[in-house]
């Protein structure tokens, strides 16, 4: 495909060059007479790099030289050599390129839209050509290559000098996106909804426009109905999903029609948890349920106090929620004529408070002595004895009161108290994301 650079969207371009560098210099001329860069980064062997800005010993003219010839300056400054010590040495380019070019690249990107990346690897070895396109996989890059309309040695050698042809291969985002889709799917599964949204974020900036962004833009909007509820902002995951919906079969780029429907009917099924979750915005079973399978997530990441601070919380909401059956509709707030003896004299209320705040301990009492079964089973287990409680690892953990990190063991014992203590009413109300490597197994 055959285009000129700086017909892509964005304003007036200002671009850098990224040009290998090998026994032909007007080749290298040609691509930068075609890019006109504003900094050019050669890539050059010891045996090449002099050819920059000297004569070769063939007689051919300095790369400068041919371009100044060719109607373009390129001053002093506004290109360095990169001198790669073995021209053969494939592994040894891709870590200099990441080690030394990738910085300057992604400088170079952050001034503006308009500031753009062009990496030609017509120039050096074929390990030098190769190993220019495999670091540069990952740049927001497009690739240029200097081919020609005639060669030496009856068609098969280098390229007659005059009878250049430049050729850009497709942006390399977009033939090598399923590597950015497959990688945001495993961190989607393995809980980071955060970091699956930051790589469609960065593929979609490199991605030009047409089929393949709407699809990436449709599958961020998915990950990012499930990054907003990890957050418990339910409001803000609908409006993703609704997104979403109204885009949905921009995935046909990636996946077969019979998937698509499959998202399709997943997120209608989320979306209707998320109404109910944004309704019962003042506590309710699913609510707390959905509390619960945060803690779950956390679990599975090893963010313990994380785990536990949201299972805590489960074991605080099971007494509101009971408590509010007895009519009792705020732990902030409880009247003090709902606490029978002898209990209120027993936390020695004064004469003429209305309203007493209950701490979670004092929730279970209060429910005990109004004869509910959550109250008896929580004294009769573990949680109420103040040694053995694993409330204590979240009264201690650095997420509360102490300093202590919150280890496995206490994270799993009170994940299986609460499920005691819930005694099945959370059971089948436990909202579970989706694994996006399954919906996309079709990929």
């Amino acid at each position: 495909m055959k285009r000129r650079m700086d017909q892509t969207s964005g304003g007036s371009p200002s671009f850098l060059l990224v040009t290998t560098v090998g026994g032909s210099p007007a080749a290298i001329a040609a691509g930068i007479l075609h890019v006109k860069p504003k900094k050019i980064l050669f890539v050059c062997s010891p045996e090449t790099k002099a050819s920059v800005e000297q004569p070769g010993g063939r007689g051919d003219p300095a790369i400068l030289e041919l371009v100044r010839q060719g109607g373009f300056e390129v001053p002093p400054g506004s290109y360095d050599i990169i001198e790669i010590p073995d021209a053969q040495d494939l592994e040894g380019l891709v870590q200099k390129a990441r080690r030394e070019i990738e910085p300057l690249i992604r400088k170079w990107v952050k001034h503006s839209e308009a500031h753009r990346v062009v990496v030609d690897f017509t120039g050096g070895t074929k390990c030098m050509s190769a190993g220019i396109v495999l670091a540069s996989l990952d740049w927001p890059c497009h690739w240029q290559y200097v081919g020609g309309t005639e060669r030496t040695k009856g068609g098969i050698g280098i390229v007659v000098s005059g009878r250049e042809q430049i050729v850009n291969p497709r942006n390399p985002w977009d033939t090598l996106a399923w590597r950015h889709v497959l990688r945001a799917a495993a961190l989607f599964d393995e809980g980071q909804t955060g970091g699956a949204v930051s790589v469609l974020d960065g593929a979609l900036r490199q991605t030009e426009p047409g089929r393949l962004k709407r699809a990436l833009s449709a599958l961020n909007q998915f990950c990012r109905i499930y990054h907003e509820w990890d957050a418990f902002r339910h409001e803000d995951a609908l409006r993703a999903a609704r997104d979403f919906l109204a885009n949905v079969d921009a995935l046909s780029f990636f996946i077969s029609t019979e998937r698509v429907d499959d998202f399709h009917r997943r997120v209608c099924s989320d979306v209707r948890v998320l109404e109910e979750l944004r309704s019962g915005a003042d506590g309710n079973e699913l609510l707390l349920a959905d509390i619960f399978s945060n803690g779950l997530r956390r679990l599975h990441e090893r963010r313990f106090d994380d785990a536990v601070a949201r299972f805590y919380r489960c074991v605080e909401g099971l007494a509101q929620l009971a408590l509010a059956s007895h009519g009792i509709g705020s732990t902030a707030e409880v009247p003090v004529q709902a606490i029978p003896e002898p209990l209120r004299s027993e936390w020695r209320v004064q004469d003429g408070q209305e309203t007493l705040a209950l701490p979670l301990y004092r929730s279970f009492q209060l429910l005990h002595a109004l004869g509910d079964d959550l109250g008896r089973r929580f004294f009769n287990s573990r949680l109420a004895d103040s040694r053995k409680s694993p409330l204590q690892a979240r009264n201690h953990s650095i997420l509360a009161h102490g300093f202590h990190a919150v280890s496995e063991a206490d994270a799993k014992g009170l994940l299986e108290d609460v499920r005691m203590l819930a005694g099945g009413r959370l059971d089948g109300r436990i909202p579970q994301f989706p694994r996006l490597g399954v919906l996309l197994v079709a990929l």
